[in-house]
């Protein structure tokens, strides 16, 4: 079955990406945690996740983990 948004990724490796995307990351996120994708843009080389709780910060998807957590059961 095909995940369709909104779905979760999880930080799970802070020292993939450039140096940039490694501070970027340290500064806002926590390795291990789920975070729900607002949106990702898909390049050529280099695909972008923006995270629902930071809007407008752009990371890099190599430092993501696909999620087991479903976004639906935060809604309980």
């Amino acid at each position: 079955m095909s995940r369709v948004f909104p779905i979760c990724a999880r930080f799970a490796y802070p020292d993939n990406g450039y140096d940039a995307d490694r501070r970027l990351a340290a500064e806002h996120l926590i390795v291990g945690e789920d975070y729900l994708i607002d949106h990702m843009d898909v390049g050529r080389s280099h695909t972008t996740l923006y995270l629902h709780d930071f809007p407008g910060i752009a990371f890099n998807h190599v430092m993501f983990a696909a999620s087991p957590e479903d976004p639906e059961d935060d809604d309980e």
